[in-house]
Order: C-alpha cells, then structure tokens, then sequence
C-alpha cells in the first residue's frame, strides 16, 4: 500500500495520530527517497491535519506546524486555494489588529527616525500572518510567497517589527537601525550602479566625482571606489595610480572578476 492509500485508510479510521506519524516519516525521507507530487500531497494533507486538530486540543505547537507545512506547500506549488485557507484562518482574523499595531509602531518610530516615511499599511510590500504569539511569517505581495527559512532583508525586518511587535521600545530601537541600513545599503547599490555605469561612459566628472565619495563613505569595504578610481588614472594614462587603486580593490575583492580583468589589462 502505498503512502497516499495509507493516509486515506488512516482517515477513514480516525486514525490521526498514526496519520500524522506516517506523513511525518514520510516527508523525513531523503528528496531522493520521495516522490515530488506525493510529498506535495502529504504536507497539505499533515497541514491540514494538524490545524483540524489543533482547533479541538488547542495545540500551539501543532498549529504552528500545521501553518508552516501549508505554506511551504504554497511556495511549492502556488495554490491559490491553500493561500485562501491560509489567509481565512490567520491573516484575516488578525487584520485588524495588525493594522492598528502598525499604526501605533509607525507613530512610535517616527519620533526615532524623524526621516522615516513609512507606506500605509495597505501599501506594504508584505502581509504579516502571525502564527503563535511570538512568530510571525510574512509574505511578499510582489513574488506572491511566504519567508520561509529565508533571511529577511532590511525593509522586511523594519517591516516585520512594525506590524508585529507590541509595546516593544528596545523592538522598535533595533528595529530603527535596520532601517539605517537598509537605507545605507540602497543607497550603495545606487551609487555602485551609477559608478560602473560612469565607467562605461567614460564620465569622471564632477557629480561622479562626489558619488564616488559618497560611496566610500557609505561602504569603505566595497571595491568600487577603488575601480572607478582606477579607471579615471587610466583614462588620464596615469598608469602608476591605476595599478595602484587596481591592486587597492583586489585587496577588497580578490574574487572578483572585473578586478581580475582590469589588473590584467593594467599590467599588459
């Protein structure tokens, strides 16, 4: 009998614990050991499972995983009827609350980053689905799927903080310097497009100039500053300073390519 008709007769019985320990062992096995539409097929039915469960013996925990088996199962497959149930069963109840707590948060902030303009909450990039008292996931409008074991960036921690945390000054505080960063690091992926994009163009010119400073300020660790450097002493033909800025951004990046090839070229 093969794992589908097992969780079928399991049912059938009542049997749910037994359910829940054979899917369980199941989806343990190797992804070389299962077959890819069946252990799609046993998470949603353990999540939905464990969630029917959880909402008689109010198992925290069994509704967690049961949570984080359907989402997984989402990301998978993009079932919109999974993202229905998921919605109708813990963004929807909580909406209000979140956006209440949102709004607080963000009045909250704003007297720590004076800068801040923070979306309203209709126009976050993310929903927020709590899924205990002290976990969230959040899930992106833009690539229609939920975090899952990955690291949020800056402007998702920021997020995350203000619409989950509750009465939490130390939250909000790092909260906050995330959000310093984030803007830092947008701000240095800005000025590095428009540096390498300067180089194409030949153009050294003043607002290059004060953009390559900026980047070095901002991210004194990144090769840029280095490289367009570099490339300014070789279009004056200075070729002792390229070298010199050449091997300054090999210090900083020996991995990477476009060093690699400007050095090659500088020493030809």
């Amino acid at each position: 009998m093969d794992i589908a008709e097992r969780l079928e007769e399991l049912t059938a019985r009542g049997a749910y614990g037994e359910l829940c320990a054979e899917a369980r062992a199941y989806l343990a096995r190797s992804t070389e050991e299962q077959d890819e539409d069946t252990a799609y097929m046993v998470r949603v039915r353990l999540g939905e499972t464990l969630l029917a469960l959880s909402a008689e013996s109010f198992d925290a925990d069994g509704y967690e995983e049961g949570l984080r088996l359907l989402m997984t199962a989402y990301n998978e497959r993009g079932n919109t009827g999974l993202f229905a149930l998921l919605s109708a069963v813990v963004y929807q109840p909580n909406e209000a609350a979140l956006r209440e707590n949102y709004a607080e948060n963000c009045r909250a902030f704003a007297l720590l980053r004076l800068d801040a303009a923070l979306p309203d909450y209709d126009h976050l990039p993310v929903l927020c689905f709590p899924i205990s008292n002290t976990n969230a996931v959040l899930f992106t409008k833009e690539h229609r799927r939920f975090l899952m074991g990955e690291r949020e960036d800056g402007w998702q921690m920021l997020d995350h903080a203000l619409l989950f945390s509750h009465d939490d000054a130390d939250e909000l505080t790092r909260a906050a310097e995330r959000f310093s960063r984030a803007v830092r690091d947008a701000r240095v992926q800005e000025c590095a497009a428009q540096l390498m994009d300067a180089v194409q163009r030949n153009d050294f010119g003043a607002a290059m100039q004060r953009c390559a400073e900026e980047y070095h300020r901002l991210y004194p660790e990144g090769e840029e500053y280095e490289l367009f450097r570099a490339e300014e002493a070789l279009a004056r033909k200075d070729m002792d300073a390229a070298v010199a800025y050449g091997e300054a951004a090999y210090e900083k990046r020996k991995m990477s390519r476009r060093v690699c090839d400007f050095l090659y070229g500088a020493y030809s």
